[in-house]
């Protein structure tokens, strides 16, 4: 998986789409896990603190321009 959140897109009008995702996570313990870890990973270092930090450094680089 990649550096980002994991997660499984499906469109937004589609409940069978819906229904097909969940058990795929459902029935491969497996793949639960590995999402499980990468969203944790990924959210352990995109704290809201972080996120805070990295829009006040860009409003006051444009501030500065």
């Amino acid at each position: 998986m990649a550096d980002g959140a994991s997660a499984l897109l499906i469109p937004h009008d589609d409940s069978d789409a819906l229904k097909t995702a969940i058990l795929k996570i459902l029935n491969n313990n497996e793949a639960a896990i590995k999402m499980c870890k990468q969203n944790l990973k990924f959210a352990q270092k995109e704290t809201w603190s972080i996120v805070a930090q990295a829009y006040e450094e860009a409003y006051l680089e444009i501030l500065h321009t």
